[in-house]
């Protein structure tokens, strides 16, 4: 009997860490960061040890809203790549086989619908991404590889864009302020810039510039590119209206600046270059197996700054029920946790997460994070 409930106790405190609620190690302490801080030329670089400072975290999540049905139109989805929530709570899906973006409000209420197929102005070729500005409260979308199409928020079409190159994911800052990731091709190698862009589409300002590893081979007067979801990458994200955080995946180092181009702090983690398994090995087929896995895969940032870099790939392409395993820093750089987020997830916001379930049908869920209250946002 005693042996029973020592074995139950272990299991309560080892619950209540994965929850969040046992940051403390067992003389009562706060546990303490083992990274250091050095500065180089100028800017400030935040070394994190391969631990989280609060350990492996759990997420409890809980459903508390579903869109999709196969009965009405307004709610049936056809491929769904992009989701993107504003201030309100108001819930906006890139629909890009139905060639649309459809509006909820945040009970969940059909509300309107932007674009459609066509060439003309307000129409779609292909819808691959939403995004919000929250000043104005226009509606961003990218369609195929170089055009952003402008909504209001009425659904009213204002302009349409045509960037330089094209470009692989954009972000707008509340003030309407466009940054994205464009590519450019030269002698079968491409590149990946993060830049401003301008009113007249061009790029402003380029934060970063680095190779991007996808597979090319000539193929007589055309090429040929194919790619595993497992090139190395640089991927960004917003971390406030003033300021971003981006990196390349061959190294576990992101950079954060200010919209200026001014970098602020770098923030890194060590641990040695990542191994490619075997299942993932098989993805390649009969392209070489590059020299190096990336690092992580895509960069998530809440409400309150917390940076998510996603580790492993999971997303859409990706046929098996995997998790995105998540690294957890806080907006100034200290590794807090290592969690699990629902494969498809796009949005993190006041407390809740935003996610696409794709069975039978394709349903758009948000889910309240329970124990959100009790994660920590900092040492």
């Amino acid at each position: 009997m005693k042996t029973k409930l020592l074995a139950l106790s272990i299991g309560i405190v080892a619950a209540s860490f994965l929850s969040g609620l046992g940051n403390e190690n067992s003389a009562g302490q706060s546990p303490q960061w083992k990274g250091k801080i050095e500065t180089v030329d100028g800017i400030k670089i935040v070394h994190n040890a391969m631990e989280p400072l609060y350990g492996e975290i759990k997420l409890d999540l809980e459903e508390d809203l579903k869109i999709g049905r196969a009965d009405d139109d307004n709610f049936l989805f056809y491929r769904v790549r992009g989701i993107d929530v504003d201030k309100d709570g108001n819930i906006y899906v890139a629909d890009m086989s139905n060639y649309r973006i459809q509006k909820f409000d945040k009970s969940g209420k059909y509300a309107l619908t932007f674009g459609r197929q066509g060439q003309g102005p307000g129409e779609f070729d292909l819808p691959t991404n939403v995004r919000i500005e929250e000043k104005m409260g226009n509606v961003l979308v990218k369609d195929q590889a170089y055009t952003i199409e402008f909504f209001s928020p009425e659904g009213k079409p204002l302009k349409s864009i045509r960037l330089e190159h094209g470009y692989y994911d954009f972000r707008v800052t509340p003030e309407g302020t466009i940054l994205a990731v464009m590519g450019t091709e030269s002698e079968l190698q491409m590149t990946q810039s993060l830049c401003k862009i301008d009113a007249q589409a061009r790029a402003e300002l380029t934060y970063a510039q680095f190779p991007y590893n996808l597979y090319m081979q000539k193929m007589g007067e055309s090429v040929l590119s194919i790619s595993t979801g497992h090139e190395l990458a640089l991927h960004f994200n917003l971390l406030d209206p003033q300021s971003v955080v981006y990196g390349h995946s061959k190294e576990y180092e992101l950079m954060v600046s200010d919209l200026g181009g001014k970098v602020l702090y770098r923030i890194k983690k060590d641990e040695p270059y990542p191994k490619f398994t075997d299942t993932e090995k098989k993805n390649f087929r009969k392209i070489p197996l590059p020299e190096f896995k990336p690092y992580f895969y895509a960069l998530f940032v809440d409400d309150l700054g917390r940076i998510y870099v996603q580790r492993n790939q999971a997303d859409f392409h990706v046929k098996e029920d995997v998790q995105k395993e998540v690294d957890v820093f806080s907006k100034d750089g200290y590794f807090l946790y290592r969690t699990r987020l629902p494969k498809e997830t796009f949005v993190i916001r006041n407390g809740c997460l935003y996610a696409l379930e794709v069975k039978d049908d394709e349903v758009v869920k948000r889910y309240k994070i329970k124990n959100w209250d009790s994660l920590k946002s900092g040492l």
